[in-house]
């Protein structure tokens, strides 16, 4: 039942990258490779002609303290030489000479650049065991993430691009869900990272070994008290206490005592949990059942060095960094219940601290019984309070009313209410370089001091075939997608009406393909709200569809509990009333979760027979705005653009085209 695709942005960047290009066989941890690609041609001395150059791949490899140098063969056109030149890119330790010293005074910056560069691998750590959704991290050495790209990709595989983020320092990261990896089944999978610069040359690579599940399937060999061995894991969690298990690294992986803690409140100096364990280079895990009433909790740890906090394998604090003794928080809203409280630690050097309280802030209300509840990710505050919306200049309504203003000024006028108002900008297969597109929109609103609200539509087997059919071809290419679309975003403000349809158009989908479907939503959640500023809400339909029974289950089955809440009528016309009640029913089911309202055409509300696709005399609804009256809705905004198609019925053009005369009939009989 889709009815636009609307807003649509086409601004091409030509970059092509070589995603094939694979690092030489042997392993890393036998040597340590820095590559620098062809550099862009020089020009001719005395003209703007550039050079017929051709540039060997330069590479240092370091076996021991022995150096193996690469040479770097230039072939002029018209000169007819070849000339040899030893370059060396400095590995390891010791005093080797400068990429300046090599190429002259000065030297080429961009030489010197990629020769210092080295990808740092945040987090995970090598030979670490992860679970669930988690976040990678990486920098490049010298570089603003801005400049350069970086993938990450498992065994050889599909690279998946990560995005900037400036939180704690600059770097990349992407959110990933390691659930799904079970070829290997617990592992050892190879994860890569590989960094690009704009050109598509390759600056740098790294890579890690990892695990998953429960880590390797052999058996951990533990030292005992008794100082003989014992081949067991780490023991199951305990109940109302932690099973603390110590490691003796600091990648959770040599574990050597296993022992319940009664609490993390632990402040070791200088010394270590247990004559087992040392002082320094070590990391611990924390597993606990606790018992919570229904309320909203903060969660407190304080750490030196690294910490991450899970609850119900949740990740809500991640600070997987070396750092003097830093105090953190994050706030949950918990069911009734028993959940599952667990903590990583790893301790680098100096000081050793690792402790962990929570306390309760308020109560919260459920309407449903606790086996239907959820662990919400409460968000203080409207996202739209105070914020002024994005207005495209060149929309075509905008378009319209300039040109009818010497012809048709009374209906020139008319257009001018929709061309003034606020609307979101639908993104979707139709964006060739969606992360070019995304960007530029960002800035663009950054530029009016406004913020942009887009509208995602590329879920695979999208309108059921509908009027607005298509979007991405597999799961794994809307992941990508979303990757992608998140990373034109970055840290800067935004707000995302994801997949309008997706939940309450699913007739077409087999049970494996709904659930399919739940968990790209769940992801693309977790994806945008790890962005920091960007605000989520999840699209449910309208109260004129499915019972807000069911369409709260499909929320909270798609992951409603990340996101911000929910939206409603996004393309139709149920009135604005009826939406405000019928969302009332839904945020009751799900946690007292917000929603936002399209009010773009619901100024009569809908045709007397629910005709969606182009219904004749409908109206402008209320204008965008946070003012809402109601606690619940954060805001009112227009989803749909007044005046683009439905699709090819009741006289309209193909879904998404623009039709004058039908936006003029809806802003004539709008209320104001």
């Amino acid at each position: 039942m889709r009815k636009s695709i609307a807003g649509k942005m086409d601004i091409k960047e030509n970059i092509n990258f070589d995603k094939n290009k694979k690092a030489p066989g042997l392993p890393p941890e036998k040597r340590r490779i820095k590559t620098l690609h062809s550099l862009p041609p020089r020009p001719k001395p005395g003209t703007n002609k550039p050079l017929s150059t051709s540039f060997r791949l330069i590479k240092t490899i370091q076996f021991g303290n022995s150096y193996i140098f690469g040479k770097l063969g230039v072939w002029v056109k018209n000169k007819r030489f070849f000339s040899a030149l030893a370059v060396i890119i400095a590995v390891g330790a010791g005093s080797l000479p400068s990429p300046s010293g090599l190429f002259g005074p000065g030297g080429n910056s961009l030489i010197a650049k990629a020769a210092d560069s080295r990808i740092n691998v945040w987090t995970p750590k090598d030979q670490e065991v992860l679970s669930g959704t988690r976040i990678l991290k990486a920098s490049l050495d010298n570089w603003s993430p801005q400049n350069y790209r970086m993938y990450w990709q498992v065994d050889n595989g599909q690279q998946n691009e990560m995005y900037d983020s400036y939180a704690d320092a600059p770097h990349k990261e992407a959110w990933i869900d390691f659930s799904g990896w079970t070829w290997r089944n617990n592992g050892p999978y190879a994860l890569a990272f590989s960094a690009y610069d704009r050109y598509g040359r390759k600056l740098a690579e790294a890579a890690e070994i990892i695990y998953v599940g429960s880590g390797p399937t052999m058996p951990i060999s533990v030292s005992q008290p008794s100082a003989s061995s014992a081949s067991v894991s780490c023991p199951s969690p305990v109940t109302n206490a932690f099973m603390g298990c110590y490691y003796n690294d600091r990648n959770l992986g040599d574990l050597t005592l296993s022992r319940t803690d009664n609490s993390i409140n632990f402040d070791w100096g200088g010394g270590s949990p247990d004559s087992r364990v040392p002082s320094d280079n070590f990391s611990a895990r924390w597993q606990g059942n606790y018992s919570f009433n229904s309320g909203n909790y903060t969660f407190i740890v304080t750490a030196d060095d690294g910490v991450r906090l899970y609850v119900d394998d949740q990740l809500i604090i991640d600070k997987w960094k070396d750092q003097p003794a830093t105090t953190y928080t994050a706030d949950r809203t918990l069911a009734a219940g028993s959940h599952l409280i667990k903590m990583e630690y790893y301790e680098n050097g100096g000081g050793a601290v690792a402790k962990l309280s929570w306390k309760q802030t308020s109560d919260a209300v459920f309407s449903q019984p606790p086996s239907q509840q959820y662990q919400a990710s409460v968000i203080p505050g409207n996202p739209f309070s105070g914020m002024k919306l994005y207005v495209n200049p060149d929309s075509n309504a905008a378009q319209q009313a300039a040109a009818w203003r010497s012809s048709r000024p009374q209906d020139a006028q008319m257009m001018d209410k929709i061309a003034t108002q606020p609307n979101a900008v639908w993104i979707g297969s139709w964006n060739s370089d969606v992360r070019s597109d995304v960007n530029n929109l960002v800035s663009a609103a950054q530029r009016q001091g406004t913020m942009p609200v887009m509208i995602a539509y590329n879920i695979p087997n999208r309108d059921c075939g509908g009027y607005s059919a298509g979007g991405a071809q597999t799961a794994d290419a809307y992941r990508q997608w979303i990757d992608l679309f998140a990373a034109g975003i970055g840290s800067r403000k935004a707000a995302i009406i994801l997949e309008p349809d997706a939940l309450t158009l699913t007739n077409c989908l087999s049970s494996s393909e709904l659930q399919a479907r739940y968990d790209m939503l769940k992801y693309a959640v977790a994806k945008f709200k790890s962005l920091g500023q960007t605000a989520v809400y999840l699209d449910a339909g309208h109260a004129k569809w499915l019972s807000a029974d069911e369409v709260a289950g499909k929320l909270l089955n798609a992951g409603v509990s990340q996101a911000n809440g929910f939206s409603l009528n996004i393309s139709n016309f149920v009135s604005t009333a009826d939406n405000e009640a019928y969302g009332r029913q839904v945020s009751a089911k799900i946690g007292g979760k917000h929603f936002v309202i399209d009010t773009s055409r619901n100024g009569l509300g809908p045709a007397p027979d629910m005709q969606w696709c182009n219904p004749p005399g409908r109206a402008l609804g209320e204008r965008p705005t946070s003012n809402t009256g109601d606690s619940l809705v954060d805001a009112f905004l227009w989803g749909k653009q007044p005046g683009e198609s439905d699709g090819q019925c009741n006289g309209g053009p193909a879904a998404g085209v623009w039709w004058p005369e039908y936006a003029l009939g809806l802003a004539q009989r709008a209320a104001w």
